[in-house]
């Protein structure tokens, strides 16, 4: 899983095996797309383009630090400092993060 390769969703884009294609297809399933729809005239402003991405991505230097809110009185805030290849969204780690366990 480490190693595993994906391309971001596009009309497209080519799953490396059947289980994440089929995992594609059900995701899109799940959300009422279709392929096609990556095509659509209206949201043709948003250019969809698949590209390879790590399916699994570690972060590095992570640090963190706990210190008072300034802006909340009486509240603590968490500072968190990673670094994450190009292209990887911090939101989806910090989600993953404070997510409940599994």
């Amino acid at each position: 899983m480490e190693k595993l390769i994906i391309p971001t969703a596009a009309a497209k884009a080519k799953m490396p095996d059947v289980v994440t294609s089929e995992i594609y297809t059900q995701v899109l399933k799940e959300r009422e797309l279709k392929l096609n729809m990556f095509n659509n005239l209206k949201i043709r402003t948003a250019y969809f383009k698949s590209t390879e991405r790590a399916a699994l991505v570690k972060p590095q230097n992570l640090s963190f630090e706990s210190s008072k809110d300034e802006f909340n009185q009486g509240k603590q805030k968490l500072t968190l400092k990673f670094i994450l290849p190009r292209g990887c969204y911090a939101t989806m780690l910090i989600k993953r993060l404070f997510a409940d366990p599994l």
